[in-house]
């Protein structure tokens, strides 16, 4: 039983590497429509900013993480105006294909100038262990559940209790009805992008910080389970997206620890095609009526 606890224990841990992926990606869809797969990308430009500014700058490790974590609220800012402002609002799909050559943009510029290899990134935390009732967690890593758990919670009561939460439902729903009521839809788009970016930079942070190392490619190596958890959750449900988050990451380490890592990935697409089967819409998401 204390095997399987801990098992799972890294599965949560392992998790809220997806949940803070997934629900910026979620969040994007909901509000615009747009598959947003550059959104996996700027986890990875987090930890280099960081590494940029506390290393090679020497500005020191506290401010690097505050940057580096900060940077997407930037980075969305700058990408919605340059690319999803010009297509996102129109055409979905150019979006999309848009979003794909962003993602390749941001991995052939990173590796153009770090290389293809990881770069060591420095640990916010002592790599202290605790043993509680038998489980092993660092701090690292309990740094990086909490912060997961806060992030959500905290975007879940903005989206529900305040002014701009219930403006971005209100886009979610119609753009057209939501502007003819007054809603500035421009800036819950902006805003939501921002938001959505900030989550993913945040993310790569407080992950990079807890293995110690950050590649180019680093996004690209989530990107799947990104797309696993937003379609088991139902594309646009932030709140189903972080179950769906923390599920898979279990998922993922009982598969590793009782059948081998070579079913890891197999293990999640098959959850994604049973759920598709029984529930087209997702676990949390809502039928569409077309036509």
């Amino acid at each position: 039983m204390t095997v399987f606890a801990q098992v799972v224990l890294n599965g949560l841990v392992l998790g809220s590497e997806y949940v803070l992926v997934a629900i910026g990606f979620t969040l994007i869809f909901g509000v615009m429509g747009v598959m947003n797969v550059a959104q996996a990308d700027f986890y990875a430009l987090g930890p280099f900013v960081m590494i940029w500014i506390s290393v090679n700058a020497g500005l020191g490790l506290a401010l690097g993480a505050i940057i580096g974590m900060l940077s997407g609220l930037v980075l969305g800012v700058l990408y919605y105006w340059l690319v999803l402002k010009r297509l996102g609002e129109k055409d979905f799909l150019a979006a999309f294909i848009a979003s794909v050559g962003v993602s390749y943009f941001i991995e052939n510029l990173l590796t153009s100038i770090v290389g293809s290899q990881g770069s060591p990134v420095p640990g916010l935390l002592p790599d202290t262990f605790h043993v509680w009732v038998g489980l092993i967690i660092s701090d690292p890593q309990l740094l990086l559940l909490g912060c997961t758990v806060v992030i959500t919670v905290a975007l879940l009561v903005c989206l529900s209790r305040t002014s701009f939460g219930r403006d971005v439902r209100a886009v979610a729903e119609s753009r057209f009805l939501a502007a003819a009521s007054g809603v500035n839809v421009r800036f819950v788009m902006v805003g939501s992008v921002a938001v959505a970016s900030a989550i993913a930079t945040i993310g790569g942070v407080l992950v990079s910080s807890t293995t110690l190392t950050v590649n180019p490619f680093s996004g690209g190596d989530i990107v799947l389970q990104m797309f696993v958890v937003a379609i088991v959750a139902g594309m646009g449900s932030v709140g189903g997206a972080a179950v769906a988050g923390f599920g898979l990451g279990i998922i993922e380490s009982l598969t590793v620890q009782y059948w081998g890592s070579s079913w890891e990935m197999v293990s999640g697409l098959l959850v994604m095609v049973v759920v598709l089967m029984i529930r087209p819409q997702g676990l949390f998401g809502k039928k569409v009526r077309i036509g």
